[in-house]
């Protein structure tokens, strides 16, 4: 697609690129008449030169515009202007879905809550006719205050109506993402095939990942095809029972062994909230002083964000042990006061504290450097030994100089668990906590 930059479409002057897909380009753009910002998908040139095209495009974007969902990201305008096609949306100050999977681990009821939210929105759309077809992380939108917008409605669906239902063969989507009827290029794809899209967005949210990859989009599209689905439960081992068969039964490969609408997938989400909440609630309840009382050890998990799969695995392990109480923060806290003073308390209460490297961890500026200096911090301030700190190597890495002098474990060979097992149960003997 050309350089649009500056150019003015009907009544909105393009200012700068915010998204790309595989067939559209977005854009913000300067509504003057209403002094306002707006993103302005565009779709290129040649799609106009079909008449039956433009038709549906204009059907469906007529039809977007008049929806009205507190997690649809509104459509305000439509138009064609020197053969672009375009659509015009609100316009938030916005992370996606993914960046949030990059950056932190969401706790179970936060990644049930935004898949609740995305649900709801999908079950508006499919009772109005419009099937997404392409349910990502990257398409799901939160803004400041945490509220959620499924984003990028209706063109899949244009397209997919284009040259019944494929371009030159290949099915249209996001391989990761699509469902198997979508993959092997079915005509008349009905709303099960974005449950199965959100049950891929639901699996990436509690494991860190998606369950298929490899490494061309073909071979991707055939493992959804023909292979078995890897149990969210082998990758992340603290995937309760309730989560794992809302799960199975949204990535089923049949359609019609899957929710029957996208409401029932929320109906199934929402009933297992409560729980999730309360879990949830009374982990954080337990402070590392009422752990010592009942005779456990507290233990802080000081971790990198690029690290989520092999910590979800060690907090699992460790909660396993009776006598240890492991705190691990999945709140998604921001650098700040509240983030330090959070730390900083989990960190005072806590009888040992573990700092989880990797190659990542200590190159890179975040989350770990910030946590290892208060950890180290707040041991300081404390009497010698009342805080005991553990480094952990994830990978083979070099360790930071302020830890250098400790001792640490390997966490990559066979024996890392019994031996980090073997460092805390001296601990916890130092402190006289008693354990089988």
């Amino acid at each position: 697609m050309d350089n649009l930059i500056g150019k003015q479409l009907g009544r909105y002057r393009i200012i700068s690129q915010i998204g790309r897909g595989g067939m559209s380009e977005v854009y913000k753009a300067f509504q003057a008449n209403l002094d306002r910002y707006v993103a302005l998908k565009i779709l290129p040139t040649y799609l106009t030169t079909d008449p039956d095209f433009v038709e549906r495009f204009n059907q469906e974007a007529k039809l977007l515009a008049s929806f009205r969902h507190k997690n649809i990201l509104p459509v305000y305008d439509y138009g064609e202007d020197e053969g672009y096609l375009y659509l015009v949306m609100h316009f938030v100050e916005y992370a996606t879905l993914a960046d949030a999977i990059r950056e932190k681990l969401l706790s179970l009821s936060q990644a049930c809550k935004y898949v609740i939210d995305v649900a709801s929105a999908l079950d508006y759309a499919h009772e109005r006719g419009i099937v997404h077809l392409d349910v990502k992380p990257s398409n799901i939108l939160i803004d400041k205050q945490g509220y959620c917008y499924l984003g990028d409605f209706g063109t899949a669906k244009s397209f997919l109506s284009q040259a019944k239902g494929n371009f030159g063969g290949l099915a249209v989507g996001t391989p990761a993402y699509m469902s198997p009827e979508q993959s092997s290029g079915q005509q008349n794809l009905d709303g099960r095939s974005d449950i199965y899209s959100l049950g891929i967005v639901l699996y990436e949210l509690v494991t860190g990942r998606v369950p298929f990859s490899a490494e061309t989009p073909l071979a991707v599209i055939f493992k959804h095809i023909q292979d078995a689905l890897p149990l969210p439960s082998m990758i992340n081992p603290a995937i309760p029972e309730s989560v794992e068969k809302i799960i199975l039964k949204a990535l089923a490969k049949n359609p019609a062994d899957r929710y029957a609408t996208a409401g029932e997938m929320t109906n199934a989400l929402s009933k297992i909230m409560p729980s999730l909440q309360q879990q949830e609630s009374d982990a954080k309840k337990t402070s590392r002083t009422i752990a010592k009382e009942k005779n456990r050890l507290g233990v802080f998990l000081c971790h990198s964000s690029s690290d989520k799969l092999a910590i979800r695995k060690l907090y699992a392990q460790l909660q396993k042990e009776e006598w240890i109480d492991p705190w691990l923060d999945e709140e998604k806290l921001l650098p700040g006061e509240n983030w330090d003073n959070e730390i900083r308390k989990a960190v005072r209460d806590s009888n040992c504290v573990i700092v989880c490297l990797s190659r990542e961890s200590v190159s890179k500026e975040g989350y770990v450097q910030k946590e290892i200096k208060l950890a180290l911090d707040v041991a300081d301030e404390k009497p010698e030994g009342t805080i005991f700190i553990i480094p952990l190597k994830l990978e083979e890495c070099s360790v930071p100089s302020r830890l250098s002098a400790l001792q640490w474990v390997n966490y990559f060979d066979n024996t890392a668990y019994s031996r980090l097992l073997i460092s805390l149960k001296n601990r916890a003997q130092n402190l006289g906590i008693q354990f089988d």
